[in-house]
């Protein structure tokens, strides 16, 4: 992830020894699945990438670069860890640390590339221009994922997506403008059209702040959605941090249902929401850690995961039938969550690719699908569940680096396709003011899978 300054952005831009070193001296047949890493070398992984985000946000360069090596070192491979410890390094103004770090990912084949703000001090530097060049130069010249359909409303600031089967809409969520907007795309077969927004809660509307999350139970005719006080929304204040609640929209009537807010006592943030098949209700919190739970028929928010067992709680997905969750912490890793136990434990992994830094977490055909928003370019990457739930596959790179990138956030899949919004831009904002004039069409990409 490309680390910023940005307050309200540290806990999911803050993430994310050889990149070359092999698996294992041993060869195995072509037919062997890749070796996993095991719990204690993946606990090492997550504990180096929270120690580096932790001191990266308080501005330690040299100790982030330290833990996101510990992160490195027991993944060969991992090259979002190898662009962080260059990006850290390069915050210390340590060039030749960080041009060593470079060159691994120039070796790689790694499609990451360097962010200007980032490595501003090496900007004179010709090793780095030569650095940068090499890995400009190994970007994807195709991408697979392409516009499905545009939102005019430049300074919407989205964050969340959802898509009603029933009729064939999607909702968006915004930041910026505190509201939740309903969007039919344009006529089949003229992709990248500009679709007809209107608004489904109006700005401000039944106590909203920045709207985070959207997810439509098609099923009971709902629209669920989190909200919380965020200084990439309008009129932020000091004040309101720390303010966050639940909502329940009926999609027929367009009333609101219910509304669960949290209490001041201590700050909240909650952040994406997931459904199972009986109508229960996962939310994450990102400033508590907590996994709260509203079971269907209930009326009250209960905690499935207490505080302490994550640092940045994010995206968060659930099987139909209710028994797993998988969380994407946006600071360590993403995680496994036993919904009858509350037991967290790290999803397991061959060496590669690895699961951090993801805001937006789907699920398809027993796969995770994450979007890595903040890493470098932003990609998206998709793992394979294991048959216990608790392992994945070695990692897919899907997309990575597309034009249309800017500050990618959350998808939903709809017909074999993943829909995810490309710009959020969500740093146009900084605490209660917008910067409108690099502001761009919102852009909706569509994934085959």
């Amino acid at each position: 992830m490309t680390p910023r300054n940005r307050p309200s952005r540290a806990a999911a831009l803050l993430l994310l020894p050889a990149l070359f070193a092999a698996c294992s001296a041993v060869p195995r047949p072509a037919s062997s699945p890749p070796a996993l890493l095991g719990r204690s070398r993946v606990s090492e992984i997550v504990n180096g990438y929270a120690a580096g985000n932790h001191a990266f946000g308080r501005r330690n360069w040299e100790a982030a670069a330290e833990g996101f090596t510990r992160a490195f070192a027991f993944n060969a491979g991992d090259d979002a860890a190898a662009y962080l410890v260059a990006a850290s390094w390069a915050r210390a103004e340590r060039p030749d640390a960080a041009l060593e770090w470079l060159q691994r990912l120039v070796r790689s084949g790694s499609c990451l590339r360097p962010i200007p703000r980032s490595f501003a001090a090496l900007e004179g530097d010709p090793r780095f221009r030569e650095a940068e060049a090499a890995l400009r130069a190994r970007a994807p010249a195709r991408h697979r994922a392409s516009p499905a359909f545009v939102v005019a409303e430049k300074d919407l600031v989205p964050e969340g997506i959802a898509w009603d089967p029933v009729e064939k809409v999607f909702y968006l969520s915004s930041l910026w403008k505190r509201k939740i907007v309903r969007v039919t795309p344009g006529a089949r077969g003229a992709p990248g059209a500009p679709a007809t927004v209107a608004d489904f809660v109006p700005e401000g509307a039944d106590g909203l702040d920045a709207v985070v999350a959207v997810k439509v139970d098609a099923k009971r005719r709902r629209l669920w959605a989190t909200s919380a006080a965020r200084r990439e929304m309008k009129g932020f204040t000091a004040e309101d941090d720390g303010r966050s609640a639940l909502y329940e929209y009926d999609l027929v009537s367009k009333t609101l249902v219910r509304k669960f807010v949290l209490s001041r006592e201590s700050r909240h943030l909650l952040n994406d929401l997931a459904l199972d098949a009986a109508g229960n209700v996962y939310v994450t919190d990102t400033a508590s850690t907590e996994i709260l739970v509203l079971r269907a028929g209930s009326g009250e928010l209960e905690t499935l995961v207490p505080k302490d067992n994550f640092v940045a709680p994010s995206g968060i997905v659930a099987s139909e039938d209710g028994k797993h969750l998988w969380v994407a912490d946006v600071a360590r890793g993403t995680f496994h969550v036993d919904t009858a136990t509350g037991k967290v434990v790290p999803l397991d992994q061959p060496a590669g690719l690895f699961p951090a830094g993801l805001s937006g977490l789907v699920s398809h055909e027993g796969t995770l699908i994450g979007i890595q928003g903040a890493v470098s370019v932003g990609r998206v990457a998709r793992w394979r569940l294991g048959a216990n739930g608790v392992s994945v596959e070695e990692g897919e790179l899907l997309e990575c680096g597309h034009p249309s990138f800017d500050l990618p956030t959350r998808g939903v899949v709809m017909d074999g396709a993943l829909y995810f919004v490309a710009n959020g831009q969500a740093d146009a904002v900084a605490n209660g003011v917008l910067s409108a004039g690099g502001l761009r069409d919102i852009v909706i990409l569509r994934l085959p899978l």
